[in-house]
């Protein structure tokens, strides 16, 4: 594959990359125009289901607000994608106070410059509150990556000194 990809002109490559998408959309591999949040859930959800510690995780309808997946006992996971050298994750909307739950549990996944999964980290409720950043612009929360959250997160899968 490496090698037909390299012999392609610039041209053949979007073309090739816009074939791919189609495909990706037809086999309900992604439901949206944001790829890296797809593949990101999709990594979380792959992950879940194939390691017997973790809860088996099914993806919610399109436009669930803040949820992207549920377990068979029906615990809430929003997933938040972040990538390359970015340490910060999009924005959540609604009130995150400790004793109104949005969700039971923050998943956070890094993908590489190369669309990999790198990095996964699951935050309880009260873990996210805890680690809540008010986005003043986009008016909701967003979560960073740093010392402090990976203290209060428990690490599903980590591959970045592989």
């Amino acid at each position: 594959m490496k090698e037909l990809l390299e012999n392609l002109s610039e041209m053949e490559l979007i073309h090739c990359y816009s074939e791919i998408v189609s495909k990706l959309y037809e086999k309900g591999i992604i439901r949206t125009k944001n790829i890296s949040d797809e593949f990101g859930e999709r990594f979380v959800i792959d992950h879940y289901k194939k390691t017997s510690t973790l809860p088996n995780l099914q993806r919610t309808q399109t436009g669930t607000k803040n949820i992207d997946a549920t377990s068979r006992k029906g615990e809430r996971y929003s997933i938040k994608t972040i990538t390359g050298s970015n340490t910060t994750t999009s924005v959540i909307y609604g009130d995150l106070r400790e004793d109104k739950p949005l969700f039971e549990y923050l998943v956070i996944i890094h993908l590489d410059n190369k669309y990999l999964s790198d990095l996964i980290l699951e935050l309880t409720w009260k873990n996210a509150c805890n680690n809540k950043k008010w986005h003043k612009t986009m008016k909701g929360y967003n979560f960073r990556v740093g010392e402090k959250l990976m203290k209060d997160a428990k690490i599903i899968y980590d591959n970045r000194n592989s």
